[in-house]
């Protein structure tokens, strides 16, 4: 969707998207509050996870049928794994792996090896890793490379950490440690 119709309408994936999606861009007003966006490219069914990142420690809500993300519709070509994004005459543009647009990728790219301090039998198995892995491999001056290793749940609360037990100060520092503590509350720490 265009992003000044973000707050309007709601997408229906299987009948909206045709290929993978690129998503890309958070919404402003969602940038303005701190929150980021992890950029991701997948296959959309009934609904795309989105990854969104909260470095405030301020609790947001985010209602249902939110805006959240900007995102465009991308193509596989068939030069090394490079997504191209499919504009709305359909006309496409050759994008790096990131989908950043304006970056002309050079299919005679090659990794060089003649810097390497590795030779014989390892150099051998170091070009074989990098011919079997190419799709994770940068293939480019402008590509970082990629790993799609998987999906892994982090599961996180909001709730009090797991108590320890308190580190024992000995009798005669208490007094001090607790006149310590007081200046540093009293300073506003």
């Amino acid at each position: 969707t265009k992003p000044t119709e973000c707050n309007e309408s709601r997408a229906d994936f299987l009948n909206f998207f045709r290929h993978d999606v690129y998503v890309h861009a958070i919404k402003i007003s969602l940038a303005d509050q701190g929150l980021s966006l992890v950029p991701l490219v997948t296959n959309p069914k009934e609904s795309i996870r989105i990854i969104l990142s909260n470095p405030t420690g301020i609790v947001k809500r985010i209602y249902k049928d939110t805006c959240v993300a900007i995102a465009s519709e991308v193509l596989k070509t068939d030069s090394e794994n490079i997504l191209s994004e499919i504009k709305l005459n359909e006309n496409s543009e050759e994008m790096n792996s990131l989908g950043k647009a304006g970056i002309i990728v050079d299919p005679t790219y090659k990794i060089g090896f003649e810097k390497t301090s590795v030779v014989g039998e390892d150099l051998r198995k170091l070009k074989d890793l990098c011919n079997e892995f190419e799709d994770i491999f940068s293939k480019s001056q402008y590509d970082i490379g990629s790993c799609t290793a998987g999906e892994h749940d982090i599961i996180t609360t909001s709730e009090d950490p797991v108590a320890s037990r308190p580190h024992r100060v000995p009798f005669k520092y208490r007094d001090e440690l607790q006149k310590h503590i007081d200046q540093l509350l009293a300073s506003g720490l």
